[in-house]
């Protein structure tokens, strides 16, 4: 729980150390960051997109479910940099490909780890998992079916 504090309350830095190290033109940058901090990629990747969210205007920030979106599906991440306070020049393609990298190398958390565990659980009662989402693991679909 300490470990989680501590990173929680260093958002805005690891923001700016994100937007240093891919103006530098660091390949992985997020994953890179995550090793460097010792964090789980995944949660580094949600920390960094709520410090971007918390740039927004207060009437996006209050809906709470963009980040659930965003992790589903990082091509949806859709900003428009104009509108944070302070603006800050983001490359989109980038940062949702390090989201991606982020949810697909985290082995602990995030919505494909979920998935994995959830059929696990119905494989246990017994019930087993449907064929189409044995096939989408199998070609990287992940968590859609």
């Amino acid at each position: 729980m300490l470990k989680a504090n501590k990173h929680r309350g260093q958002k805005e830095q690891y923001l700016a150390d994100y937007c240093a190290l891919v103006e530098n033109g660091t390949p992985q940058a997020m994953l890179l960051l995550a090793k460097e901090r010792d964090y789980q990629p995944y949660l580094l990747a949600r920390l960094i997109l709520t410090a971007i969210l918390d740039r927004w205007p207060a009437a996006v920030r209050q809906n709470k479910d963009i980040l659930k979106e965003w992790a589903r599906s990082p091509e949806q991440i859709d900003l428009d940099c104009e509108l944070l306070d302070p603006p800050m020049s983001l490359d989109l393609k980038v940062l949702r490909v390090d989201v991606q990298l982020s949810i697909e190398h985290d082995d602990s958390y995030g919505p494909l780890v979920d998935t994995m565990k959830q059929n696990v659980g119905l494989e246990y009662v017994g019930g087993g998992v449907p064929d189409c989402v044995r096939v989408s693991f199998c070609f990287g679909g992940g968590w859609r079916e």
